[in-house]
């Protein structure tokens, strides 16, 4: 089962996110931006996402993929395992 997660900045400091709990197996698909490249350690949006959510997130981005790369990766990445978000973040192609 999957749920979406929004994420919505309003006008104040602090980041507001949909009702998934702490400890919720979530993967993070995604190209470069999504793996840190160019970021410090633990100063990657997903490592902060998981510091600000309690999120258990596996992080299987990869440095240049595409759309067409992270749909070709997907069945294998979710084959056998239960998870409760997917984040995909790449670009087309």
């Amino acid at each position: 089962m999957f749920f979406l997660a929004i994420y919505i900045v309003a006008c104040d400091n602090k980041p507001q996110y949909s009702n998934i709990p702490a400890k919720s197996t979530v993967i993070v698909l995604g190209d470069s931006l999504s793996f840190g490249t160019g970021a410090g350690i633990k100063e990657d949006y997903v490592s902060i996402l998981a510091d600000n959510t309690g999120w258990n997130i596996t992080n299987a981005s990869v440095p240049g993929n595409t759309s067409a790369d992270g749909l070709e990766r997907t069945a294998d990445l979710l084959e056998g395992i239960k998870i409760d978000l997917l984040i995909i973040e790449t670009w087309g192609k």
